[in-house]
């Protein structure tokens, strides 16, 4: 059986995970820039699978147990030290990349087909409604917010699943994850 933690899986996967940590830089100054208001934290929620796109991606790339937490890591690495959460950014990243790992440990990382990654994400996404709550301190806004903020939660974990494994099906085609071809050598010339 072929071992599927290959370097150039963990290789791609830091790529994919370096690019996501740059990208999350620019977002949480701008999560910073903005205040606490209703409508700034619904607007963050639309886009928090920005910030976990990395893990997903490379989790539907490479299909491999831990590889989207190993994705998140790196990202969170690559972000920490330019971004005022320090190393807070990298345990809370570290949370939300096992919480990405647990729908798929719990099927024993049977991957199977792409809908499963449709039931996966929008449900890791619902896992951290709770972080959501008491950062956002949703309790001190009004009912509506609530109502909305899980609507978009699934909305936005929908629209970055489906962003997801369109990246992975371009970067597919461009032969990212393309196993390697085995070398296969020539028997020596019998002398004769």
């Amino acid at each position: 059986m072929r071992n599927p933690y290959s370097t150039r899986v963990f290789l791609s996967a830091a790529a994919i995970g370096a690019a996501g940590g740059v990208l999350a830089i620019a977002l949480n100054w701008l999560f910073i820039a903005l205040n606490t208001t209703p409508i700034a934290t619904l607007i963050i929620v639309a886009v928090f699978g920005l910030w976990v796109l990395p893990g997903m991606l490379s989790q539907v790339l490479f299909r491999v147990p831990g590889i989207g937490l190993f994705t998140l890591l790196v990202a969170s690495l690559v972000n920490a030290p330019f971004t005022p959460y320090g190393v807070a950014q990298i345990w809370s990243t570290v949370i939300f990349g096992l919480i990405l790992e647990l729908p798929f440990a719990v099927t024993l990382y049977r991957f199977g087909s792409r809908r499963m990654f449709w039931i996966a994400h929008p449900l890791s996404q619902l896992l951290v409604i709770p972080f959501y709550v008491v950062g956002f301190d949703l309790g001190a806004f009004a009912w509506w917010v609530l109502a909305i903020f899980v609507v978009l939660t699934l909305a936005s974990a929908a629209f970055f699943t489906w962003l997801a494994q369109f990246l992975a099906g371009r970067l597919q085609a461009a032969g990212v994850a393309r196993p390697r071809r085995a070398v296969v050598t020539p028997p020596p010339a019998s002398e004769g």
